[in-house]
């Protein structure tokens, strides 16, 4: 191999590097920052499947509560949906770690 070519080389691996280096720090910030939201995850989720959910949403139905109070927690798509992708993405942290790990 010509000293071009290996100089070649050692730029791109060095590229590499420099972009994993990067991408490893801003992925355990997000790790970081994911795992200290869960405590607030399960709160939601708790209240969700609770009852004092279900007096909540019927007392919204009978217009107990403000008009202009924000009551995105009451479409239950939204909390359904936020529930299966904290599973997906919980699954897919699994794969993506069982590949690097086989891998290594």
């Amino acid at each position: 191999m010509s000293i071009n070519k290996r100089i070649e080389k050692i730029m791109k691996m060095e590229e590499i590097l420099d972009e994993h280096n990067l991408k490893i720090d801003k992925l355990k910030a997000a790790l970081e920052d994911f795992l200290e939201s869960q405590t607030q995850y399960t709160e939601l989720e708790d209240y969700y499947l609770s009852e004092q959910y279900e007096l909540d949403f019927d007392s919204l139905d009978d217009g107990e509560f403000p008009e202009d109070l924000k009551c995105g927690v009451f479409s239950q798509d939204a909390v359904y949906n936020l529930i299966t992708d904290n599973f997906n993405i919980a699954v897919e942290m699994l794969e993506v770690a069982t590949k690097i790990i086989k891998n290594h």
